[in-house]
């Protein structure tokens, strides 16, 4: 219904009433409502199963990282989570994380074993042939003095190889834990690397090398005994390393406010799959120097520290 007023010159005469049917408004009204009520019905249904196979999706890396590590603490540390080429996210950097924390976790297991053996053998040596020299004296019935002279000698010298292994250790443990204490004061580098070349020579010399220094008067402020005792390490790696008749060079320069030095020698180098290796502890690696030189790969962890 409709309804309006008829006025003339302010005065109400009547109305006009008009009347039609609108039942198609209605029906077409409800037929829009349905419409919108089943579009969204199918658009919430439809939403939930994309809701459901993205979250299987995005969640499916987290669940193979969690069963990964189930697997970890349960098989070892040889577990690693797949990660496609170029993936992004934070899930994909989580997951390189792990396998990163995975793989330095069976390094320290490995280089674990692999010092359990090198130790046990290193330590066993001079122990045996202490034993050895000790048992020859004893059942010996009229000593030569000089052979038991010769014998104390080999002793001796077994007894200082026994206790700088010993040292080593310690010293490494120390500065590993960071309760070893610094006397800083004023060093020379140049001064303090002919003090190490000085007492290294017998060596060299024994070898046929020669040691070249070039360095530079620098002055430090530094633990004089433990900055020797880096230079010392790596002076003594280039002379076990070198072939006979090469030459060492050992160079020391001041360079933005800072010292560097460096030891070069014609070695038979590190090969690159070690070289992210070498200053951890116990790494030796695979070398060709004779076993006489092998060591427990504690110096250049020793230096790495102190630095």
């Amino acid at each position: 219904y409709y309804t309006a007023p008829i006025v003339n010159d302010g005065i109400y005469l009547g109305a006009v009433l008009f009347s039609t049917e609108i039942q198609d408004v209605h029906d077409g009204i409800a037929d829009i409502i349905r419409r919108i009520t089943a579009v969204f019905f199918i658009t919430v249904i439809a939403m939930g199963i994309i809701t459901f196979i993205l979250s299987g999706f995005l969640t499916k890396p987290i669940v193979e990282l969690t069963g990964v590590i189930r697997r970890m603490g349960t098989q070892g540390f040889g577990a690693r989570v797949r990660v496609k080429d170029g993936s992004i996210g934070e899930v994909a950097e989580l997951s390189r994380a792990f396998n990163r924390m995975s793989e330095q976790i069976e390094d320290h297991d490995r280089v674990r074993d692999e010092f359990v053996s090198n130790a046990s053998h290193e330590l066993k040596t001079p122990l045996s042939a202490m034993k050895v020299l000790s048992e020859s004296i004893l059942y010996e019935n009229d000593p030569d003095p000089g052979v038991m002279r010769e014998f104390f000698l080999d002793v001796n010298s077994e007894v200082d190889r026994l206790t700088g292994i010993i040292e080593d250790l310690l010293s490494l443990v120390r500065e590993e834990r960071g309760r070893a204490e610094l006397n800083i004061s004023d060093v020379r580098l140049d001064e303090l690397t002919l003090r190490v070349v000085k007492r290294l020579m017998p060596l060299s010399q024994k070898k046929g090398l020669k040691i070249e220094t070039h360095v530079s008067p620098v002055l430090l402020e530094a633990d004089s005994e433990r900055i020797e005792q880096v230079v010392s390490n790596l002076v003594d790696n280039a002379i076990k390393y070198t072939q006979p008749g090469s030459v060492i060079c050992i160079r020391g320069i001041k360079t933005e406010g800072k010292a560097q030095i460096s030891v070069e020698d014609n070695g038979p180098g590190i090969p690159e799959e070690m070289k992210s290796h070498i200053f951890e502890m116990f790494y030796t690696g695979k070398t060709t120097v004779a076993d006489s030189h092998r060591s427990l790969g504690l110096g250049l962890a020793l230096c790495h520290s102190i630095i």
